[in-house]
């Protein structure tokens, strides 16, 4: 590739939630010679029009404060949206999470051609929070592009996840329950449904399919959610092992100079420059929701469900594409599969208790969902009893105020008024409107504005 093309190259940042993706985007953004394009497939996309961008606004930022430029997340897509319409151009729902695993998709090359053709000649940087099983894709279809991979330590992202959800936003945890609901029949989330059910819930509405999940959330333990999201975590880093052309590892970028000089390094060589991270921070935890021991359980059982269902020729090229390094720091050891059955040294489950637990996770998920239902007939039989309960005050009220001594003496006093008034007004329809002094009628030609004769 020769320097032109190099420095005009798009280029794609893919992540999961919660790594850091947002102060990567952020340092771009403030170089000021690149378009950033933040989370192309956010669903605040869906509402976004001409004038709405600065109610875009996430409060949550995992860096440090916010400043002005941090809060532009969303202003690049409002110019596009054409006048008069509320709508971003060929944006679809189905983009978020529909087709998280997709293999072809002809609207969302459209899409974001549409984007790569509205950066005013500035290179494009387009970060991503929803793209991880789609680098595939995304290399085939944009081959001249650079493809980073930004990664944070496992433990470390859970633990922001369920931190969040202990505070009340439990957004990170309920996507993780969409992504792998909505796409469980796909190849990359079959075997995890096999060990965790998961649940299918779609609606034209993003937002009605987001409440679903946050209803039955609470029915799934912390264990299985943590099961869910390594899971996920594994399979999308397998993936962008293998697809995509530099990992970014959040955590060494913070520890390592060395690290983070490498990276630099590796940017300049695609004619990145004016891109500082010298500032990067990111939490560590030292405890963590779930005992050690139980975390390292969930790992060793979802590797060997993933390494195991992996075809030959992915096993293959990950194994050749896995550095020392990140296999070391992610503790991965690809070449130790264990057989499906549980003999040797492998983890997994039998059948029959895989069965067992199925059973007892839908039994929680009805539970949850009845729970839900009666708590909504209720407020709904609350809300009955204190309309009815008002409309008894106000009719009471009402009658009380006819009833009272004040009331009637006013109407007495008023009566008269009220025939007076009515004699006044029959009068005056009665007498007909004397003309003005020196008016002539149009029919025998009055004077136009100017004073001539118009007749």
């Amino acid at each position: 590739m020769d320097t032109t093309n190099m420095t005009r190259s798009p280029v794609f940042i893919h992540a999961l939630f919660r790594t850091g993706s947002t102060y990567f985007w952020n340092k771009f953004h403030q170089a000021g010679r690149y378009c950033c394009f933040y989370e192309p497939l956010h669903h605040f996309l869906l509402e976004i029009g001409r004038g709405t961008a600065a109610r875009f606004v996430k409060s949550d930022v995992l860096f440090g404060d916010t400043t002005v430029d941090e809060k532009k997340y969303f202003y690049e897509y409002e110019r596009l949206v054409r006048k008069g319409s509320d709508a971003l151009p060929f944006f679809s729902k189905s983009f978020i999470f529909d087709d998280y695993c997709a293999a072809e998709n002809v609207d969302l090359k459209r899409y974001i051609d549409s984007l790569l053709s509205a950066t005013e000649g500035k290179r494009a940087v387009l970060q991503f929070n929803r793209s991880a099983l789609r680098i595939g894709w995304f290399k085939r279809n944009y081959p001249e592009g650079l493809h980073l991979y930004l990664v944070r330590g496992y433990r470390d992202q859970w633990e922001s996840h369920i931190r969040k959800e202990r505070a009340g936003k439990k957004i990170f945890v309920v996507m993780d329950l969409m992504i792998s609901g909505l796409n469980k029949d796909s190849s990359f989330f079959a075997p995890l449904n096999d060990h965790v059910p998961l649940v299918t819930f779609r609606d034209a509405v993003f937002e009605n399919e987001r409440k679903f999940y946050d209803t039955i959330c609470p029915a799934y333990s912390d264990e299985e959610k943590y099961f869910i999201f390594f899971y996920i975590w594994l399979t999308a880093f397998i993936e962008n092992v293998i697809g995509s052309d530099m990992i970014v590892d959040i955590n060494q970028l913070v520890r390592d100079n060395d690290y983070r000089e490498r990276i630099r390094s590796g940017l300049a060589k695609h004619g990145i420059e004016g891109v500082d991270f010298s500032d990067v921070a990111i939490p560590e935890y030292e405890t963590f929701t779930l005992e050690p021991d139980m975390m390292s359980r969930i790992e060793s059982e979802v590797k060997d469900i993933v390494f195991a269902a992996l075809p030959q020729d992915k096993m293959t090229a990950f194994r050749s594409a896995l550095s020392e390094e990140d296999r070391e720091c992610f503790d991965l050891n690809p070449d130790q599969v264990f057989s499906l059955d549980g003999s040797g040294s492998g983890r997994i489950e039998s059948a029959v208790r895989r069965e067992k637990k199925h059973d007892e996770i839908i039994r929680r998920l009805f539970d949850e969902l009845e729970s839900v239902r009666s708590r909504h007939v209720q407020d709904h039989r609350r809300l009955m009893e204190q309309h009815d309960r008002l409309r008894e005050q106000i009719v009471f009220t009402r009658q009380s105020i006819y009833d009272s001594s004040t009331y009637r003496a006013g109407h007495l006093l008023l009566t008269p008024l009220k025939v007076i008034r009515r004699f006044g007004n029959r009068l005056l329809k009665s007498t007909p409107p004397a003309p003005c002094e020196g008016s002539d009628s149009v029919e025998n030609g009055g004077d136009s504005e100017d004073g001539r004769n118009t007749g």
